[in-house]
């Protein structure tokens, strides 16, 4: 795959988590069913194979929502969690998920997709309240190469 195909790609892979997480937002359905659905919306000639991987990812941010909330909360300055623009959230989340439990990821490519998804689907200031807060996470936790498993965060 070329790396423009491949950036393409996992741009693309980032806007389904995108839509799997805001849709469970408002539907109790499981994600699975969630992605069918949207599968089933999507035209044929316009469909990407994913495979899993969206599946598998959002199960997975959905599954620490707490915990990934609670590290969102502790990088807002004078904001309540709550107060955060659903879709701002939704987009720190995948970000958080990425920084903390995908070691791998490169962390330029995750702000980076965050920041840009900020931009197409949130408010006009989105990009660069993204960019702060997942930039102040990755001071405190991955700068050094800190990465934690989601057992390390303690519930309150």
């Amino acid at each position: 795959m070329t790396q423009n195909l491949e950036a393409h790609f996992n741009q693309r892979l980032h806007e389904r988590i995108l839509l799997l997480l805001y849709q469970k937002e408002f539907h109790s359905a499981s994600i699975p069913t969630l992605n069918s659905r949207i599968e089933e919306d999507i035209a044929h000639e316009n469909r990407i194979d994913f495979g899993d991987a969206p599946i598998i990812i959002a199960e997975n941010i959905y599954k620490n929502q707490e915990k990934i909330d609670k590290i969102m909360t502790e990088h807002l300055s004078n904001w309540k969690v709550e107060r955060v623009m659903l879709i701002d959230k939704i987009i720190l989340r995948i970000g958080i998920y990425e920084l903390l439990f995908e070691p791998t990821m490169k962390t330029g490519i995750i702000i980076d997709r965050a920041i840009r998804l900020a931009k197409v689907y949130g408010g006009i200031p989105s990009g660069k309240f993204v960019n702060g807060i997942l930039g102040s996470i990755f001071r405190k936790y991955r700068q050094h190469e800190i990465c934690i498993s989601p057992k390390e965060i303690k519930d309150e």
